[in-house]
Parts: structure tokens; sequence; C-alpha cells
């Protein structure tokens, strides 16, 4: 069969054009690269063709060339519009470090006429926003609140924490910031013979916070505390500094927001560890968790997820109800992803590490089950 080869010279450019494009095709049940030239040939030729921008687009990406890739696409889209390879712009855009302006794309995909490209657009937008909000400003905050409940201890506890920051540096590593946070539970009680369930106190701080990598912070936080109960012999205001190191990551369900119920089955795995020094306690303290498991469930910005857990704790003071191990299983609602807000159910059977005094009213190996709702959001104007 004869075939037209690049550079071959022909009379009729239409002509030209088309036999390159049925060569570059032979070619390329061959190999990408041998279908390359061919194509590449043809877009000299008529720049203005979309079909030879598409397909040389292809190869390229076959060939792990996306910055070159990136540009076919672009000059595709412009000929004709399309939501689909605007879709790609965007995905190629964000493998490449251009995160601004994947975002601006996925943003302007949300109102799509295909109800497909529109759910991918939301679950990036949904995604993206928080890396988004970095680039753009210096300033950010982070209101997070947990309010749950203990079967074990028949007790309501609420924490609650508000951060106000600003980077101090372009790489977005280095922040100083100011923070408020309460911590309060409906059964202990002051009085000559203080119960404690858990600790009560109001804390007006600040510090600096620093992230060299994602997932690694490092806080040195001075503040003031003051103590919802009185104690005998205790003062209620008191200094207090915080110095911790945590990490937090994970393998993550893919974000998605479909149009109708289904039910991905995504596995998903994560994990957090924090250790620091705390003068209020005159303690080191460690707490870690790890979960995996799968998503169950997800419409639109709705998902359900189903784990197992496992908890670690530990002190530098032997504690006994500081140093526990646990695992468990649970379940958690995502309502819509935008908001922040998760409820989660978890069944926990755990143990001390440490003896029991023979004072304590609750014994080792205990089951308990925990209600949580829980609101977390990343925000920056």
């Amino acid at each position: 069969m004869s075939v037209c080869t690049p550079r071959e010279t022909r009379a009729d450019p239409d002509s030209l054009v088309t036999a390159l494009l049925r060569s570059g095709y032979e070619a390329l049940q061959r190999s990408p690269a041998e279908a390359m030239p061919y194509f590449e040939e043809a877009l000299e030729q008529d720049p203005s063709n979309r079909t030879a921008q598409l397909q040389l687009g292809s190869i390229y990406l076959s060939l792990e060339r996306p910055e070159d890739a990136i540009i076919r696409f672009e000059i595709a889209h412009h000929l004709r519009p399309s939501d689909t390879t605007a879709l790609q712009v965007a995905y190629l855009a964000s493998r490449l470090g251009m995160t601004l302006r994947s975002y601006e794309i996925f943003e302007s995909l949300q109102s799509s006429s295909d109800s497909a490209t529109a759910a991918i657009a939301r679950a990036a937008v949904a995604v993206m926003t928080p890396t988004i909000c970095q680039i753009v400003s210096p300033w950010w905050m982070r209101p997070s609140a947990t309010l749950y409940f203990d079967t074990r201890l028949e007790d309501l506890i609420f924490l609650g924490w508000y951060h106000l920051g600003y980077y101090l540096d372009d790489a977005r590593t280095l922040s100083a910031f100011g923070v408020a946070s309460l911590f309060a539970d409906s059964r202990s009680g002051g009085g000559a013979l203080p119960v404690i369930y858990s600790d009560n106190y109001a804390l007006l701080g600040g510090g600096l916070r620093y992230v060299p990598v994602r997932g690694l912070t490092i806080d040195l936080q001075p503040g003031v505390t003051y103590d919802l109960i009185a104690r005998p012999g205790k003062e209620r205001t008191g200094f207090d500094l915080r110095t911790t190191l945590s990490y937090g990551n994970g393998l993550y369900a893919p974000a998605e927001s479909p149009e109708s119920a289904s039910w991905p089955f995504h596995f998903f795995a994560d994990w957090y560890a924090s250790i620091g020094y705390y003068t209020r306690y005159e303690n080191m303290l460690l707490y870690s968790h790890a979960r995996a498991g799968f998503r169950a469930f997800t419409l639109r910005h709705t998902a359900v997820d189903i784990f197992l857990r496992a908890d670690f704790v530990a002190d530098s003071r032997g504690e006994y109800y500081n140093n526990i191990l646990e695992g468990g299983t649970g379940i958690r609602i995502i309502p819509d992803h935008r908001w922040g807000v998760a409820f989660i159910a978890e069944y926990h059977h755990g143990g001390y590490l440490r003896s029991v005094p023979a004072s304590a009213t609750l014994g080792s190996p205990y089951d308990t089950v925990r209600l949580f709702l829980i609101f977390d959001r990343f925000i920056c104007w």
C-alpha cells in the first residue's frame, strides 16, 4: 500500500492533509512515535485542523510530553469550544502545576450541559478550593469544632478551635496565627471534691506554624488558659505553652459528585499522629489514629463511608488514662463536602496499657459507642 510520508509534496493542500492524516492513523496502529511526524506535518499545512490538533495532543500524552499536549488541546478548544476538551486542559494544567488555571476551568465547567462533566467539575472545585485559597491570599482561618457523646462515660463533650493566620513567606510554609479554643463537657463538676471526666477550659493564644511539607505541621503556641471548673488550691487563670509536631496523610476516595445515587466502593485509608509538650499538664502527649475503609455511597456532594479504626494514646508521665489502645469500626455521613460537616458513629473496644488504680470507677478492657458531629473548614480571603 502506498502511504504519504512527511514533507512529501502535493499540489492540493487539502488532499495533502487528508493523505497525511490517513497515513498517520495507519502508523498509529504500530506506535504513537511513528505516527507523530504525520500529524505534525498535517498541522504545518493546516493549523486550523482541529482533529489533527486533538490527535497530536493525545500522542504527546502517550509519549509523556504533557507540556506539548496541553498546547494542542488548548488550540483545539479555541478552534471549537468543547467541554470535553476543556476538561482535558484542566487535568493537564493541574498535572503541570498550573493550579489556578486548572481551577478556573473546573469552575466554569460546573455549569456544563453534560451532567457527568458538571459532576466532575464540582468535585474538583470542592477539592481544590483550599489549595487555591493559599495561592491567592496571605490570610487564612480555620474554624473547627467537635461535639460527641461517649456512651461509656455517659458524657457529652465539646472541643472547639478558631485559628486566624497570616502567611509570612511566599512558599506558604510559615504562618503567624492567633487561636481561641474552648473545651467543656456535661458531666465534670467542681467544688471541694471535683469530678473531672474531661478537661474544661478556655484558651486564648497565638504563635508560629511551620508546614515544611504537606501533612507535616510544627506549632509553637504560647497562650493563657482559664479553667471553667474551680478546683481547690488551683488558680483558674494560667500561662500555657504548647509545642507540637503532627503529621497526617492518606489515600483518599476519588472526588465525585454524581447526579444519581451510586455505590462506588472506593478504598480509602488515612492516618494522623501528634506529639507535643503541654505546660498545662506538665506532660508530653502522643495521639494517633489510623482508618481504612471504603466509600459506600455518593450522590452529588453527599457521601457515606464505612471504615475500621485503630487508636493509640501515650504520655510521658505514665498516667493510665493517657495510655490507651483501641480498635473499632464506624460509619461517616458527609451531607455536603462544601460544608465541612460530618456525622460519625463509632464502636470502640479498648483497654488501658497501664495498671488501673483500685479507686477508678471505669475498668479495662471496655466497650463504648461514640457519636460525633464534626465541623472543620479552611477559609481564606
